[in-house]
């Protein structure tokens, strides 16, 4: 019996060792422009993870400030990077149903974004 234990905690050691850690969050500092280079303003910004080795970490999603600036943690690597209306309702939206400032429609695609391992606080995402 105790061999029979030893041997499932040795093969229980084995399995766990086969896997990488996981990716240590980095910061991410950016802005979200429009196609003359403007700051976009109260948009909802997301960075999804798109690879194999951060498809498991967390999404960024913040609402850019004023002149389109926001900023969050992530895991390195590429991410599809998205820009929405905010939903009403939600913080930083108007209290009653709909979409904030009159905007409305789906996510807009802004194109593949590196974060690279040490974190970035440069990031630029242009809007088409």
């Amino acid at each position: 019996m105790l061999r029979l234990l030893s041997l499932a905690v040795l093969a229980a050691a084995v399995g766990c060792a086969g896997k990488p850690p996981p990716p240590t969050p980095v910061e991410v500092k950016g802005r979200v422009l429009d196609r003359a280079g403007k700051g976009v303003a109260k948009k909802v910004i997301s960075l999804i993870p798109a690879e194999e080795s951060n498809k498991n970490g967390p999404r960024l999603t913040k609402v850019t400030g004023e002149d389109g600036s926001f900023s969050g943690t992530c895991w390195p690597g590429k991410h599809t990077a998205s820009v929405a209306p905010i939903p009403l309702g939600s913080p930083g939206g108007m209290p009653t149903g709909g979409v904030a400032g009159g905007d409305s429609g789906p996510p807009v695609s802004a194109g593949t974004v590196e974060v690279p391992a040490g974190g970035t606080t440069t990031l630029e995402i242009r809007t088409p």
